[in-house]
């Protein structure tokens, strides 16, 4: 049985930006389905309905900023997944260099669509996509806009740097984000959830 310090995430000698770390049994059994079963991946949503109207390119660049936020306290957004030599699986990550970087990955992972369709219409369009894709980035965040006052979420990842429950913190921690700070007057817990997309008028 291998030490647990396989399952740490070093920084390489020779980079200190790029960390990697051998995935453990169900990280490592996910990523054969995920080869052997294109489109074996997961997916999560939410549909959010605004107290007031904002404007959609407004709430996009908002959920960006957010998304990015995100990545530096779940730097498993970012995370990729491959093969050494031997076949182990192996997730790496590599720190942004520049925010020019964090924002191209952005640019890459979260996507903005403006047609007026259903989270499971989109999740339908992309279940075969295959992840990792081609630059290997396995981990999404759609945006669905329908109105000035409506829109979904839907998060799609592999399902070897996250299962269920994380997809759900992954999901929270984004809407989180996207929520500006409240004073204390600004009224009770569940006042100060739905306020949040004022943020994005």
């Amino acid at each position: 049985m291998p030490s647990k310090s396989v399952y740490d995430w070093p920084p390489s000698p020779d980079d200190p930006s790029y960390f990697t770390r051998r995935g453990w049994a169900f990280e490592t059994i996910q990523d054969m389905f995920n080869h052997q079963k294109h489109g074996h991946t997961m997916f999560l949503g939410t549909d959010i309905s605004a107290t007031r109207p904002f404007v959609p390119q407004s709430l996009f660049e908002h959920a960006r900023t957010a998304w990015v936020s995100l990545q530096y306290v779940i730097p498993t957004l970012a995370a990729h997944t491959e093969q050494d030599s031997e076949g182990n699986t192996l997730l790496t990550y590599r720190t942004a260099s520049s925010a020019a970087d964090a924002q191209a990955w952005a640019d890459r992972t979260i996507l903005l669509h403006k047609e007026d369709k259903t989270l499971d219409d989109l999740r339908y369009e992309l279940g075969g996509k295959v992840l990792p894709d081609v630059n290997g980035d396995q981990t999404f965040i759609h945006l669905i806009v329908r109105s000035d006052t409506s829109f979904g979420v839907l998060l799609h990842t592999s399902h070897v740097p996250f299962d269920g429950a994380a997809a759900k913190i992954v999901t929270t921690g984004g809407l989180l984000n996207l929520v500006p700070p409240s004073s204390p007057g600004d009224g009770d817990a569940m006042t100060r959830k739905t306020s949040p997309l004022q943020y994005a008028g």
